[in-house]
């Protein structure tokens, strides 16, 4: 086979697997912010502390001087690869196409690894200083307590969701806006303990809004302004609680160094030269403001 065909082979499974990556991004993708940088690091926010105002209280007075505290907040870049080697050429070309089977399961594969990017730093201590050289943890007072809303642990109800939502617009979160728009991810465990709640089935409250996933199965959408991400990917805490993220969309930064790609390549180091399918990325995420971020933890055991 000339390289020309396995260069065509090639152009046309990166163009399809882009096509398909538009399609059906990863899904916090859409919920932070991001940013596309370089180097072994990069800075992503610059944060300056709260200022107040003097009381001008004498006439041709000193000008005030009120210092304001700058830091920033750092991104530290990962990479990620997966491939795999196909012996029939003929296969090859079946399977390259748009939904293609090798296309979809490259880029699931990266997808999987960006949404675990974003859920692994959600919680985590974050890069901060001028130089990224100390970290920041997320406060106690950013987390809702396991047995909120019942008289002992449970699993996500509509008061633990109303409590983190409360921590958000006591932090002047400005929820209007769509860069703060607040989301919470959950699994299918925790969408039906919310759906067994009276306030999210009663119209006096608010009505809840469902959408079709990419199976045609409805879910919960959203409710109080609140958009609901289904994964099954959430990560537990050491008492086996399962680590509910529920922030505004500017609390969190997804950085990309090099975004999804893919290539076919022939190995002629193997029997009968196989071509070897890849697809790969370099990114990661970090926590920007712990005002915007709320911990709710919940027992995937209890009984609601």
């Amino acid at each position: 086979m000339s390289n020309f065909v396995v260069n065509n082979f090639v152009d046309e499974f990166n163009d399809n697997l882009m096509l398909l990556s538009q399609q059906k991004n990863a899904r916090f993708r859409g919920a932070v912010m991001e940013g596309t940088h370089v180097g072994e690091s990069a800075s992503v926010v610059d944060q300056l502390s709260e200022a107040t105002a003097q009381i001008r209280t004498t006439r041709h007075g000193s000008k005030p001087i009120i210092e304001t505290v700058h830091s920033r907040r750092w991104v530290d870049p990962v990479d990620y690869d997966w491939g795999d080697v196909i012996d029939n050429e003929d296969k090859l070309r079946l399977k390259i196409q748009l939904e293609g089977g090798y296309t979809r399961v490259g880029l699931a594969a990266i997808n999987r690894a960006m949404d675990d990017a974003v859920l692994d730093s959600f919680f985590v201590a974050s890069k901060t200083g001028v130089r990224g050289a100390d970290t920041t943890a997320l406060p106690a007072a950013q987390v809702v307590a396991v047995d909120v809303g019942s008289s002992g642990d449970t699993q996500l109800n509509t008061d633990k969701l109303l409590f983190a939502r409360e921590k958000l617009l006591a932090a002047d979160v400005d929820i209007e806006d769509p860069n703060d728009q607040i989301y919470c991810a959950i699994n299918a465990l925790q969408e039906h303990a919310l759906l067994e709640q009276i306030k999210v089935g009663n119209a006096d409250y608010n009505t809840p809004i469902f959408a079709s996933d990419e199976t045609g199965r409805r879910r919960l959408s959203e409710w109080f302004g609140i958009k609901f991400i289904m994964t099954q990917r959430l990560n537990t805490d050491s008492n086996s609680d399962e680590e509910i993220p529920f922030w505004s969309k500017s609390g969190m930064h997804l950085g990309i160094w090099k975004d999804v790609f893919g290539d076919i390549s022939q190995r002629f180091d193997l029997s009968r030269n196989p071509f070897h399918v890849t697809t790969g990325g370099t990114f990661g995420a970090t926590r920007t403001e712990e005002a915007k971020v709320v911990k709710i933890l919940c027992d995937p055991s209890a009984i609601s």
